[in-house]
């Protein structure tokens, strides 16, 4: 009788990075619960608050400061709806970070608002 590995041999300091490794003939699993590889709600409000800050700081170098902080605010609301409309999330984020490209500080606070918003809703 020939004997099967239905183990791991990992050699040469090898590693494995992952959120879950099954292994055998009826190897199984699931994860359960939210997903706390990517932002939190409570990530994404912090950006924004990040943002608000720092157009106050700049409004005299943006035009229609208080729009561009009323659409940041309008577009984290949508996008912790339980089913956001991603077309306009995308949408309102590429216009403000246009709308800011050219202030450095809001520029800067804006893209990572941007990045925090697309990964939370997917």
């Amino acid at each position: 009788m020939v004997d099967r590995n239905e183990g791991l041999i990992m050699k040469d300091e090898a590693r494995i990075v992952a959120s879950q490794v099954t292994v055998g003939p009826h190897a199984s699993s699931s994860i359960v619960g939210p997903n706390t590889d990517g932002p939190s709600i409570a990530d994404v409000k912090e950006k924004l608050d990040q943002v608000l800050r720092a157009i106050s700081r700049e409004q005299a170098s943006l035009e229609q400061p208080d729009k561009i902080g009323q659409s940041a605010r309008l577009v984290v609301q949508e996008a912790i709806q339980p089913e956001p409309n991603k077309i306009t999330i995308h949408g309102v984020l590429d216009g403000l970070c246009s709308a800011v490209k050219s202030v450095a500080g809001v520029a800067t606070a804006m893209e990572a608002l941007k990045l925090a918003v697309i990964q939370l809703v997917g």
